[in-house]
């Protein structure tokens, strides 16, 4: 089959699974990471431009979906968003260091994961760059959708926050 094929049935078939509804859980964008995996499990390999072409088309669906709401709420809370921003990288920094050195990971594999752990696909691009290899991929997609079902999706129920309510109290903040 065809490359481009390949790109393309991966992405309809986790749009297709991100939108399904299961107990008010839904994958999202996040399907066609998962997505992603199972094909490249089963053996199908495409070259880097396309990889590269849907890693570009995975963040457009993210940034179209979130970026509206981010530029509101910085403009808002810009300075306590930076503050706070810091604040997650260095304790993930010296988290990582520790759980490196306490469990022997290796450093491809904890690449991915910091970068999925901060939703930040930029920062696993740029872990791509410094010659990162497919465990990074992994341990991106693995943990980047635990990240966005299980904290933001069932965590929120299992401690019984109202995630529209807190959405309007945001807006009333401006």
């Amino acid at each position: 089959m065809n490359e481009i094929a390949y790109l393309f049935l991966i992405i309809v078939i986790g749009y297709l699974i991100g939108s399904i509804n299961f107990l008010g859980i839904k994958f999202g964008n996040s399907a066609v990471l998962l997505v992603t995996l199972v094909f490249g499990h089963f053996g199908v390999v495409v070259s880097e431009f396309i990889g590269n072409f849907g890693f570009v088309i995975f963040l457009f669906a993210v940034d179209l979906s979130a970026g509206h709401t981010f530029l509101h709420y910085f403009k808002n809370n810009g300075i306590a968003f930076v503050t706070m921003s810091a604040l997650v990288i260095i304790s993930v920094g010296i988290l990582t260091a520790f759980n490196v050195i306490l469990f022997d990971l290796p450093l491809d594999l904890t690449l991915g994961i910091i970068a999925a752990s901060m939703t930040s696909s930029p920062a696993l691009a740029a872990a791509q760059d410094i010659g990162a290899g497919q465990l990074a991929t992994i341990g991106y997609g693995l943990t980047y959708v635990f990240g966005v079902v299980f904290f933001l999706q069932i965590m929120p129920r299992l401690f019984k926050v109202d995630r529209e309510r807190e959405l309007q109290k945001l807006k009333l903040l401006k």
